[in-house]
């Protein structure tokens, strides 16, 4: 179904878990963008100025906005809105779809303030308006003051690298069951770092060695078909120590809904 423009739709937690897409990125396995139509491919232009590169993920959430992570326009790779772009409707990594330019980037005003990456996250308007299609959707947010049980099983999605070390971006897009992870555990296994605006998830302490890895931050976390959070940062990849982390959506969605309005 398409959605109107400038609307977001929202969603409310449950409080019990429910069944996702049985896709299982570090350890994930193939998926379609048909499944998840509100995926996005982030691109920046290199600095030859010669080619375009995904370079992380994004969640469109209606038909002029986008959500990523607002790390991304901090790093080196960025060379301002006109090198940046998205690449929505595709299950490919930089091929096919449909491309959009960008036009504003609004960074969360607490980004940083608590933790290195803390508030996470960037509102992007795009060039010109997105037409629906069955590959391109909105994604469902939650709302403020939803709640997610522990344990429960979340799907992260992208094309970042397939591994740690050695290991290249993903052609075809990824997709990779975990579990929610308490935030008392898993503040106690950084120490430091995580805050109310985060979430964390993974499979810890076994043999399984799966997570997002480089090139997936900014893509969804995806509990019950609605974005719970966006994947941001983690201790290396596939390190079944440490929980992946990401920016929890209930904690800024008031701020996404004023600056995508």
């Amino acid at each position: 179904m398409a959605f109107s423009t400038g609307a977001v739709l929202l969603l409310a937690a449950t409080v019990a878990a429910a069944g996702l897409p049985s896709s299982r990125i570090s350890g994930g396995e193939n998926a379609d963008i048909e499944d998840y139509p509100f995926v996005l491919q982030l691109d920046f232009l290199s600095t030859s100025g010669n080619s375009w590169s995904q370079y992380g993920g994004g969640v469109l959430i209606n038909n002029f906005y986008a959500i990523t992570s607002a790390h991304k326009f901090f790093e080196s790779s960025f060379a301002g809105v006109e090198t940046a772009r998205v690449r929505a409707g595709s299950s490919q990594r930089n091929s096919a779809g449909v491309i959009y330019g960008v036009n504003t980037i609004s960074i969360h005003p607490d980004y940083a303030d608590d933790a290195e990456r803390d508030a996470d996250i960037a509102v992007v308007r795009l060039a010109r308006a997105v037409d629906f299609t069955d590959k391109i959707q909105a994604g469902i947010l939650y709302t403020a003051n939803s709640v997610i049980p522990d344990n429960a099983e979340v799907t992260v999605v992208g094309w970042g690298n397939t591994g740690s070390l050695g290991a290249s971006p993903s052609r075809q897009l990824q997709a990779l069951t975990l579990n929610h992870i308490n935030q008392e555990v898993c503040e106690q296994r950084y120490g430091t770092g995580v805050t109310d605006n985060m979430i964390c998830y993974g499979i810890l302490d076994t043999e399984e060695r799966k997570s997002p890895c480089f090139g997936d931050a900014g893509g969804p976390v995806i509990y019950n078909n609605g974005v719970i959070g966006l994947i941001s940062w983690g201790q290396s990849c596939a390190n079944s120590y440490f929980p992946s982390v990401g920016t929890f959506i209930p904690a800024v969605v008031d701020w996404v809904l004023a600056e995508a309005s």
